[in-house]
């Protein structure tokens, strides 16, 4: 049994980290997949024709050019809801997988039905392509997945279809949708974990900077959204994380703060080293 897997590609301006992420998708060992990629109005000539080739030599893919700019979270809510196949995996245009890594998670998903999605041992790659840190999922402490820094590689985990458009709704362009989505999905159903490192994810060190910058409350908002989606959620059966949800919450924006007042610190500083360790959970 091989069900169809959809993959959204939301892409914006970065060929040669796009060119990378597309070859990664394309070389999976898993085969029956449709590739949904949507260039958001990329304003480099190079993206339209490179992607158009593209599609033109492999059918899997389905490829959208945006007329105007949906902005980042209008774009993968975009790809999702073109998705036709049983399980769907978001594919950011910066990012790596190794060729067994949609085998393994769709392998892990049909053996336990009862899990909503899967994700694999991940890690943060810098610009240049060098390791930054690994994550495991071995301890499924609830809030350390929430508060530390393993939220964002679950939402670009393989989750079954209909249970992500249950949490992946449109809520504009709130900082950390990643995180109130992760937040709300682990509170309502179990999740599979594939012990091997099969998926790397960019990280840039300024982007937390420069959301603070231009909207300096994001943190309230988003730890504000996060509380308000648990609290009205029809899926989380107990209310009761909320207890403990708010004051955690709570904590982890005072973290933040503390942590964007030393982002002008060389990145190997001693004290910025022990502030990652405590905002990272």
């Amino acid at each position: 049994m091989n069900p169809l897997v959809s993959v959204g590609l939301p892409c914006y301006n970065r060929p040669e980290s796009l060119k990378r992420a597309i070859e990664c998708i394309l070389n999976q060992t898993y085969k029956n997949l449709e590739i949904i990629i949507s260039n958001d109005a990329s304003p480099n000539p190079v993206i339209k024709p490179m992607l158009d080739e593209y599609a033109a030599k492999d059918k899997r893919i389905r490829l959208f050019h945006q007329p105007v700019d949906l902005q980042c979270y209008g774009n993968y809510d975009f790809v999702l809801k073109q998705a036709t196949g049983e399980y769907f995996m978001y594919a950011q245009d910066d990012d790596l997988w190794e060729p067994d890594c949609i085998e393994l998670l769709v392998n892990n998903l049909i053996s336990h039905p009862e899990y909503a999605f899967a994700v694999s041992t991940s890690q943060y790659i810098e610009e240049n392509g060098e390791p930054w840190q690994v994550f495991r999922f071995d301890n499924k402490n609830i809030l350390s997945l929430i508060f530390g820094e393993r939220a964002p590689f679950i939402w670009m985990g393989l989750w079954r279809t209909q249970i992500l458009k249950q949490f992946d709704y449109p809520i504009g362009e709130v900082h950390g949708k990643d995180i109130i989505i992760a937040a709300e999905a682990l509170l309502s159903y179990p999740f599979g974990y594939v012990d091997k490192l099969l998926y790397s994810k960019t990280l840039y060190h300024n982007k937390a900077k420069e959301f603070i910058e231009k909207k300096p409350f994001c943190h309230f908002e988003m730890y504000g959204t996060l509380l308000s989606r648990i609290a009205t959620s029809k899926y989380v059966k107990h209310k009761s994380w909320l207890i403990i949800l708010f004051p955690v919450s709570c904590a982890a924006i005072v973290k933040m703060y503390l942590a964007a007042v030393l982002f002008k610190l060389p990145l190997n500083h001693p004290i910025r080293k022990v502030v990652r360790k405590l905002v990272s959970g």
